[in-house]
């Protein structure tokens, strides 16, 4: 990007752009194919130096992909960049289309809606997971019946059978890998059309479309072409392949006589050009808009989002400082993976007797390293979460100023009935049972212990458990059992008080206070998960211009959560209900969903 061109608009062009979550995914993959392979340099340069005098091929070849990842990587994100800042200009500016491709009209009826997709080819995934399961049982059977260490022949059989699994299984999984992103479903309309693109759903109505584009998918993916339908707040995705190359995925259409992808492709852009009637702009190298100084300079000005004049909310969010890599969770996070490289590399330096110092008595020479990988895969897991958790909380961010923009058209289903008396108790203390922690604490203590004193490893490697192993793993579970449960319990306990005032809560050790007065809006939303279930759980929250009054209502049919005082589930969902209707009464506000993408004016 050009020096004039500043970070800002940069981060808005990448918060606005659904796309950069899924760049952020093969970031994540490339950094550690990265570590992959710069560990395999280092440990050639250091380890086997003669090797690699004698036969660099090895490690000119692994300095080839070290290489292709970077610069795929950085070209791939400068690709998406461009892209962004040609779609912001064309969005406020005309752009001449002269000489780009024409429309392409409809010769042949199409019925609507027009369902089209790339799906799992779930036969072939069965059948592929058959046999790769039946050779892996025939490489272990083999293995028990012929020791390979009493027969030489048995032995090199083994040894190239399970290189080609481990090949096999490799490809397999860089072709899934592929096919994840190359998934997609499109559905066409009379009032618009909704996609499902690298794993996220959007949709658009005709007369919101404000350009209709077409684009390279990136560096090195010159076959690949994506379409898009977009305004200031929403992008659609499409995709079509001059060649799709991946045996894992097949074409579904509600179109019986055709069922070729890229005819499909082509039916739903001639729908588009007819519903929208907008001409297909190029965005990649090939466009009408040149990214000169003059260009970039006038991007400064411009905005995804509409001109809004609404201050914003939770300006001092406590928990939204507290994920960030400059507070508390990202120190520890960053301090924690900086500590496993070094018992990681302390471990290596054990094995190769490369110690400038004698190792640590009582261990042995792989403990180190062992402990350290775990440590850092934990905790790279861990920068995983909070980076995730960083994302969730900004798209809340926006959620919750479109929605103080537009309240009725995030209006939750079922309004809280208003009532003029608090619910009673005034305040109320939810904890976790402690059972249930005790029985995690326990199970997670009884584990750990068991691969500390190698207990864990005879049993699965030698097939050889002593009840004597167990007894140091079983009271160090105990223990820790013991001593965490309250602890914990205590520390993730919240804390909900309301008075004529205004209300206050304490969650995840954050205490917070509004009064009814500074409310500015009354919402809800699902807590962070992994798969798109109904959540049982949910947050809600009043938020002020300044700060955010949140806490966690659990509703499950299993009581997972115990009361001060006391009370059964039936009662505390009741509480629940009756402080969201006291909360609307005093502030006057209507509960809103931030889960919902907003409602058009036919369906309130």
């Amino acid at each position: 990007m050009s020096d004039g061109y500043s970070s800002q608009q940069r981060q808005a062009i990448k918060r606005h752009d659904p796309i950069w979550r899924s760049l952020r995914i093969e970031r994540i993959v490339s950094i550690i194919l990265g570590f992959m392979c710069a560990g395999y340099i280092v440990f050639d340069i250091h380890v086997y130096r003669e090797i690699a005098q004698n036969n660099p091929i090895g490690l000119i070849v692994f300095c080839i992909l070290l290489l292709r990842l970077i610069f795929k990587q950085v070209w791939q994100e400068r690709h998406w960049l461009r892209i962004g800042e040609r779609r912001l200009y064309a969005l406020h500016n005309d752009v001449s289309v002269g000489g780009q491709i024409a429309k392409q009209t409809a010769t042949q009826p199409v019925d609507l809606p027009l369902v089209v997709a790339l799906d799992w080819r779930r036969d072939v995934l069965i059948i592929i997971g058959v046999v790769l399961a039946t050779f892996a049982v025939a490489i272990v059977v083999t293995e028990i019946l012929w020791p390979g260490t009493s027969n030489q022949n048995v032995f090199i059989i083994i040894v190239f059978s399970t290189i080609i699994l481990f090949t096999v299984v490799w490809l397999l999984a860089s072709w899934a890998y592929q096919a994840y992103f190359l998934r997609q479903r499109i559905e066409v309309s009379e009032e618009g059309i909704t996609t499902r693109f690298r794993g996220q759903e959007y949709s658009i109505r005709w007369q919101d479309a404000h350009i209709f584009a077409q684009y390279r998918s990136g560096v090195m993916a010159q076959s690949r072409q994506i379409f898009e339908l977009c305004n200031e707040q929403v992008i659609v995705r499409w995709s079509q392949h001059e060649f799709l190359g991946n045996f894992l995925l097949k074409t579904v259409s509600n179109v019986s006589d055709q069922h070729d992808y890229n005819w499909l492709i082509g039916r739903v852009n001639a729908l588009v050009s007819e519903h929208t009637r907008l001409p297909l702009l190029r965005l990649d190298n090939t466009s009408p808009i040149k990214l000169n100084r003059q260009v970039r300079e006038s991007l400064h000005t411009l905005s995804y989002e509409s001109a809004d004049t609404t201050p914003p909310l939770a300006q001092d969010d406590p928990l939204v400082q507290r994920i960030q890599w400059s507070g508390q969770s990202g120190l520890v996070v960053l301090i924690g993976i900086g500590i496993s490289l070094l018992m990681v590399i302390y471990g290596v330096l054990s094995l190769t007797h490369s110690l400038f110092m004698p190792a640590l008595p009582g261990f042995g020479n792989a403990f180190w390293l062992v402990i350290g990988i775990l440590l850092f895969i934990m905790l790279v897991l861990s920068a995983v979460i909070l980076l995730a958790s960083q994302r969730y909380w900004q798209h809340l961010n926006c959620q919750r100023q479109r929605a103080i923009q537009q309240p009725d058209a995030f209006l939750a289903q079922s309004q809280p009935i208003h009532i003029v008396e608090p619910p009673q108790p005034v305040s109320l203390i939810i904890r976790p049972r402690a059972y249930r922690l005790f029985i995690m604490f326990f199970i997670e203590g009884f584990f750990l212990g068991s691969l500390l004193n190698n207990s864990l490893f005879n049993a699965i490697i030698h097939q050889r458990l002593a009840l004597s192993g167990l007894i140091s793993p079983f009271i160090f579970a105990l223990s820790l059992g013991i001593f965490m449960t309250p602890f914990i319990q205590r520390s993730t306990q919240q804390r909900i008080e309301v008075n004529a005032q205004g209300i206050s809560t304490r969650l995840n050790m954050i205490d917070s206070h509004i009064n009814w007065q500074d409310a500015r809006l009354f919402t809800r939303y699902r807590i962070l998960q992994l798969f798109s279930k109904p959540p049982r759980s949910q947050y809600y929250e009043i938020a002020s211009q300044q700060t955010v009054v949140r806490w966690l209502a659990n509703r499950s049919r299993v009581a997972t959560v115990t009361t001060q005082p006391k009370m059964n589930q039936q009662q505390y969902e009741l509480w629940l209900r009756d402080l969201s209707s006291y909360i609307t009464q005093r502030t006057n506000l209507p509960l809103v969903d931030l889960d919902g993408t907003p409602m058009s004016p036919e369906e309130k």
